[in-house]
């Protein structure tokens, strides 16, 4: 007996239940399925699906209840401080925090806005400090001049990325213009060295 698991119209798997024949006496100790064990196994298939959209319901609370944190920890930085690197410090901190990383740096162009330089980080070595990022070149580069947040779930599959870290190799990787209007000041860059870490 088998039945199919739907979950919004889309069968996701199946549930399947076996009548077994002694092998003694030829015969089953169970009778027959019938309907009514049917219906009980497409009601076991529903709880199935009822199951995994409580887990989906539960995961999406936690992400909300995550970004809350965020923006609430954020806006207290914010208005707390009228000094820029003390807000990029903090909110580095809150990133940190509630995202799974193993760097996290804010660029801001230079004076010539020919390079973006590191102005604030979280997660890289003391001699990778210096590091400076073209801004005609990379998908960073892209970023900063379409002013459109990216997320990279697995870079080995973009040629064009480059890696922020010689020593390690980041895999998933999230991107946010620091923009204020038209004007552009940097990004800020959070990294894993895991695929799939983060979603949209």
């Amino acid at each position: 007996m088998v039945v199919p698991v739907v979950r919004e119209g889309r069968t996701i798997g199946t549930l399947s239940a076996l009548n077994k024949v002694d092998s003694n006496s030829g015969l089953s100790p169970f009778p027959a399925f019938d309907q009514d064990d049917i219906d009980v196994l497409t009601l076991l298939a529903d709880l199935v699906v009822l199951a995994q959209k409580m887990e989906a319901t539960a995961r999406n609370e936690y992400e909300q209840r995550r970004e809350l944190s965020v923006l609430y920890q954020a806006t207290q930085t914010v208005s707390g401080s009228l000094s820029v690197q003390k807000v990029m410090e903090e909110v580095l901190e809150a990133v940190c925090a509630h995202l799974e990383h193993h760097a996290a740096v804010f660029f801001l162009l230079n004076d010539d806005r020919t390079h973006l330089y590191i102005a604030a980080e979280r997660g890289l070595a003391p001699e990778e400090s210096d590091i400076q990022l073209s801004v005609e070149t990379g998908i960073h580069a892209q970023v900063l001049n379409s002013g459109t947040p990216m997320l990279l779930t697995d870079t080995d599959t973009r040629e064009d990325y480059v890696d922020m870290s010689e020593r390690t190799h980041s895999l998933s990787v999230m991107y946010a213009p620091v923009r204020s209007r038209e004007e552009k000041y940097g990004l800020l860059i959070v990294t894993s060295l895991q695929r799939n870490v983060y979603h949209p």
